[in-house]
């Protein structure tokens, strides 16, 4: 194969090749890494992403995803420089396969979603893939796990087995957003997995992971979340974030190794919306912990879970603690049960907990 040490090597080449040919480059640009192969077709259908045209022929390269069927956003054109990368993670994940990102801070200013069956979208390690939130729309998330249910209008879709593991998430100074990591109703059986959270610091979101339930229509459904840990505290305008893990509703859920510490609502199950209200169901924590710390937390307000609406409910060898320290005016609480309108909290079990 001929090969070039980047894409733009090919870009200005001027010898044109037989469609068919195979090609190799060392790294997709100088300093990225992303070295790939690529087979020469007619011009016509570049995007810029895995078809990139040469600006002298009228031909282009196709990338070979080879045997893994795994896509690499690298040989895609991802950069860790500060600029928005959701264009190309989500080009990646509009291929229907899994992506698997290398070690690097990689910065959204949009949601990368991740939308089909059996889909995965895998960092290189907790520490080792950073993806870091720059954008300042607070409308937006930065992960969405999607079914459709709120772009397409359909309360009848379902979208089952996405996964979203081994990534380091955090949002930047400056920045505005929504929620971290955002589970669409209608999300069924996925996975999250090994993810930590911190150096949140930007504005205040709703919830560093918000499980949702459409405005009270339905549910996430038989989710598994483990190996999670989220730090929150204060952002760089000295304001606690509000939520550590938000759950408006779940059905079937199991959380297991969640570590969520210094947030005014470490935990908050159901809403206090009553026009929105949907349960907590069926749905078992084990070696989950919580800690409010103190943190400066507005009085009364501090909570290391509040339960809006849970039913069905086991806590297994689980800690939620308020922080030591209760001088000043903060009056904090490791566990509030707190009904909304006719929802009742119902056959909540705690099994070799503490709680203090």
């Amino acid at each position: 194969a001929y090969e070039f040490p980047t894409v733009a090597a090919y870009q200005a080449f001027t010898t044109a090749f037989p469609v068919g040919k195979v090609i190799t480059t060392d790294e997709f640009a100088t300093g990225t890494g992303g070295g790939a192969r690529y087979t020469i077709i007619a011009s016509g259908t570049e995007n810029g992403f895995n078809i990139i045209k040469n600006t002298t022929l009228s031909q282009s390269i196709n990338l070979n995803l080879g045997d893994s069927q795994t896509v690499r956003p690298e040989q895609w054109g991802l950069v860790a420089d500060g600029t928005n990368q959701a264009a190309v993670i989500n080009a990646c994940l509009a291929t229907q396969l899994n992506v698997t990102i290398g070690p690097g801070k990689f910065s959204l200013s949009e949601p990368v979603q991740i939308k089909y069956d059996g889909q995965s979208l895998s960092g290189h390690g907790t520490y080792n893939t950073e993806l870091e939130w720059i954008g300042t729309d607070d409308s937006l998330n930065m992960v969405e796990l999607w079914s459709g249910r709120r772009d397409l209008g359909g309360t009848g879709l379902a979208t089952t087995n996405q996964r979203f593991e081994n990534f380091k998430v955090s949002t930047k100074t400056g920045s505005n957003i929504k929620n971290v990591i955002w589970v669409e109703s209608g999300c069924f059986h996925g996975w999250i997995e090994k993810i930590r959270g911190f150096d949140l610091r930007g504005s205040v979101p709703q919830a560093v992971l918000k499980f949702d339930s459409n405005g009270g229509q339905s549910y996430p459904l038989g989710m598994k979340v483990s190996d999670v840990v989220l730090t929150g505290g204060l952002n760089d305008d000295l304001i606690p974030l509000p939520r550590g893990i938000w759950l408006e509703s779940v059905i079937e859920g199991l959380f297991t190794n969640v570590k969520v510490y210094s947030f005014e609502l470490n935990w908050v199950l159901g809403t206090n919306d009553v026009a929105n209200i949907r349960n907590v169901v069926d749905t078992t924590f084990i070696h989950c912990q919580g800690e409010t710390g103190d943190r400066g937390f507005a009085t009364d307000n501090a909570r290391c879970m509040l339960m809006y609406q849970g039913r069905n409910i086991t806590f297994e060898s689980c800690k939620f603690m308020a922080a030591a320290d209760f001088s000043a005016s903060t009056n904090q609480m490791p566990l509030r049960f707190s009904g909304a309108g006719d929802s009742q909290n119902k056959n909540i079990n705690f099994i070799a907990c503490t709680i203090w």
